[in-house]
């Protein structure tokens, strides 16, 4: 398993993994590619989007906001392929 940064050329694939692994949440495309790519606030708020891939497919991801002059994080959306959960791709992650 490899982690790396994630770019809207991977939104599709993202989007597969977060309709099967987030099921208590309902996205469109353009909502999950709004909540990981468009920053309201880019002068506060920093955005990232690690990947963990095995064998070039998506198994998680997770989407961090920092905000460096409030010395704030959090996460904003994380999901874990379900065959892929109790494996170590969370840990790698974070």
């Amino acid at each position: 398993m490899e982690i790396v940064e994630g770019s809207r050329s991977d939104l599709s694939d993202i989007f597969d993994l977060a309709t099967t692994a987030l099921v208590h949440d309902s996205f469109s495309i353009k909502l999950l590619e709004e909540k990981l790519f468009q920053n309201p606030c880019p002068d506060q708020d920093q955005y990232r989007l690690d990947l963990a891939r095995e064998n070039q497919a998506i198994v998680g991801f997770m989407h961090a906001v920092t905000r460096p002059a409030e010395s704030r994080a959090w996460l904003g959306l994380f999901a874990i392929a379900r065959a892929k959960q109790r494996h170590k791709a969370a840990s790698d992650l974070l």
